[in-house]
């Protein structure tokens, strides 16, 4: 049936719509193909004379089978079939061997010349053998594993090393970033914190590896005092858990205490705001075996202060003492008995191997 505008006057026979009918059903043998020309004025419209349900298919392509292979909705949306990496679903008239495809249930993927590139289910984005994520042109190395680290070999090329085990040390060897596991005796800086607004305590946390700990502090109270305790509490314990004995010597004189069930276990002593600026106090704390599971823990410590210019105003103080628990110690807390933590204090913590 050749297609002709129809003249006004005329009718549509039965003839001529069963042949209409058949050639937009494409049974076989129907007649010529259709070709759709945009002529400036105008356009193929659906338009229906009342609107589906949105999500109705409106245009359907199907196979011989009568299955459905795409099609458009009355809502502007279209349906397309799965494909594959070799033919996409949604690919491109001069390209068509790239596009996206669907993989499987929530899996999409994307080819590059016929071969999958890259793919994307509800959680991950992987790439394909011998592909690479860039920002800006810059590689971008996934990291696979809790604690990776990822470094520049070069302009624009990334590595990714692998955590290290407990106990090693991140150094530098051939100008790369190397995980070593330090020799016996070894003591390497956990941290540093420097107060530059004053504090009510400073934490370390997290804290593993190596076997024995070590704090150096110099430090000063906020509290309108001529002196303030200083000391320490392990896993955040506050409750009355912390025996300690202390020995005091100012000028000549020496005296020694005891205390049990503490709320905090006192290492050392330090200037306060009543006392002369620049002055503060300092000291040193042991913890041996801190990752033990079997023995409460022990710390030694010894500090000295300083809070005038006469005599009595030195003193020098040794403290031994204990937490009442057997668990490793993970995070260590410092604080002062009347106030803040000063600005200027210093305390840093090393471990021992």
């Amino acid at each position: 049936m050749a297609l002709a505008q129809v003249t006004a006057g005329n009718r549509i026979v039965t003839t001529d719509a069963n042949q209409f009918y058949s050639l937009l059903k494409g049974v076989s043998g129907s007649g010529e193909s259709i070709t759709l020309i945009y002529n400036n004025t105008g356009s193929l419209i659906f338009q229906p004379s009342s609107d589906p349900a949105a999500g109705t298919e409106l245009v359907q392509i199907k196979n011989n089978a009568g299955t459905v292979q795409g099609a458009l909705s009355s809502d502007g949306k279209v349906f397309a079939g799965d494909g594959t990496p070799s033919t996409p679903a949604f690919t491109y008239e001069s390209e068509k061997s790239s596009g996206q495809y669907r993989i499987g249930s929530k899996i999409l993927g994307w080819s590059i010349n016929q071969s999958e590139a890259m793919r994307l289910n509800a959680s991950t984005l992987n790439l394909a053998s011998g592909w690479q994520f860039r920002e800006n042109g810059n590689l971008v190395m996934p990291l696979t594993n809790v604690g990776d680290i990822q470094y520049s070999v070069s302009a624009g090329v990334a590595a990714r090393l692998a955590i290290g085990t407990d106990a090693q040390v991140l150094t530098v060897q051939s100008s790369v970033p190397t995980w070593l596991t330090p020799a016996s005796g070894a003591v390497v800086k956990l941290g540093t914190t420097t107060v530059i607004s004053s504090v009510a305590s400073i934490v370390f946390s997290p804290i593993a590896g190596f076997t024995n700990l070590r704090v150096v502090w110099d430090a000063r109270s906020a509290a309108a005092a001529v002196a303030d305790n200083i000391w320490v509490r392990f896993n955040g314990d506050s409750g009355s858990n912390y025996d300690y004995q202390t020995l005091n010597g100012q000028a000549s004189s020496a005296t020694a205490a005891e205390t049990f069930g503490a709320s905090r276990l006192i290492v050392g002593q330090v200037p306060a705001a009543s006392d002369a600026a620049g002055l503060s106090g300092s000291g040193t704390v042991a913890i041996a075996n801190y990752r033990g599971a079997i023995f409460n823990k022990n710390a030694s410590a010894v500090s000295n202060r300083k809070i005038g210019t006469s005599s009595g105003n030195l003193g020098t103080n040794v403290y031994t003492g204990a937490w009442r628990n057997t668990a490793a110690i993970t995070s260590l807390t410092f604080g002062v008995d009347s106030g803040n933590i000063d600005i200027g204090s210093v305390i840093t913590v090393y471990q021992e191997t």
